[in-house]
């Protein structure tokens, strides 16, 4: 088998660049852009294992032809179903793992959903989709014409196909809470940071939040690692919450590597991972 990874990307970014300069003291990595294949993607066999960045659009359609060709990290299947925030939550939930109280909204968002969902909720929440990262489009809403407002919106913009899957989180929002975020790779939490940010209520590094080096406690590690399990993930990013009870919020197939900067460690552990996986 070949000893080459890939970084299967759409195009590459700050990330894909990042973790190739990252990873190549310790192996052979390349960053390969899907767009540049059209009908003959046998150049992937080359490769003894690729890093899945793919964009989640693409997923379904890229990510499963490159499956056939060579090894995922993650496969599209894990892949999908850590991006759905919904999907999370219910397995989380199932499994006896502590989430946010969420609420599932499927277009159309008729009144009598809304009032359904009125009567079951306390304000404020935090209305998202189902998928994306970063903090981008999500809503902290405190009343209920704020909500009403907000659905209304989207409803508009759900009218012209295609947009997304047409699902809205609603999640509870857990007041003064610690913003954590675990990097974990094979079956290891390699690295942990806090999101910290003065003012406003997103925690997210793309939103201007600064890491810092965290210490979990062993409860809150055996989160990640039934999350994981539950999920079928070999490498994420974990987004807990921890204010008096500790929750899982999300869980990033493809994460940013800004954490990086505070332990500049990270890429070896990585590279460690891939060789083992290589070899299995």
């Amino acid at each position: 088998m070949s000893s080459r990874v890939g970084i299967l990307t759409s195009k590459a970014g700050i990330t894909t660049i990042k973790l190739r300069d990252g990873l190549s003291k310790f192996l052979n990595a390349e960053i390969i852009e899907m767009s540049r294949f059209f009908d003959d993607f046998s150049e992937l066999k080359n490769y003894g294992i690729a890093m899945n960045y793919i964009n989640s659009r693409q997923q379904i359609t890229l990510g499963s032809i490159a499956e056939t060709m060579t090894t995922l990290i993650n496969d599209v299947s894990t892949f999908m179903r850590c991006k759905s925030k919904a999907l999370v939550s219910f397995l989380m939930r199932k499994n006896g793992i502590p989430v946010p109280e969420t609420f599932i909204l499927s277009y159309p968002y008729t009144e009598e959903k809304i009032e359904e969902i009125l009567r079951r909720v306390d304000f404020p929440l935090i209305v998202k989709p189902n998928s994306g990262s970063c903090g981008k489009a999500s809503i902290l809403v405190r009343e209920e014409d704020d909500l009403r407002g907000v659905l209304d919106y989207i409803s508009a913009i759900h009218e012209i196909p295609p947009v997304s899957e047409k699902i809205v989180v609603l999640q509870e929002y857990v007041r003064d809470a610690r913003d954590l975020r675990a990097f974990f790779v094979g079956d290891e939490i390699v690295a942990v940071e806090e999101r910290v940010k003065e003012g406003g209520w997103k925690k997210n590094l793309a939103q201007g939040a600064h890491p810092e080096r965290f210490e979990m406690s062993e409860e809150q590690k055996e989160l990640i690692y039934r999350a994981s399990k539950v999920l079928g993930v070999k490498y994420a990013g974990f987004d807990i919450l921890s204010g008096e009870e500790d929750y899982i919020l999300e869980v990033n197939p493809a994460p940013g590597l800004k954490i990086s900067e505070i332990y500049p460690e990270i890429f070896e552990k990585i590279a460690k991972f891939l060789k083992e996986e290589m070899r299995r």
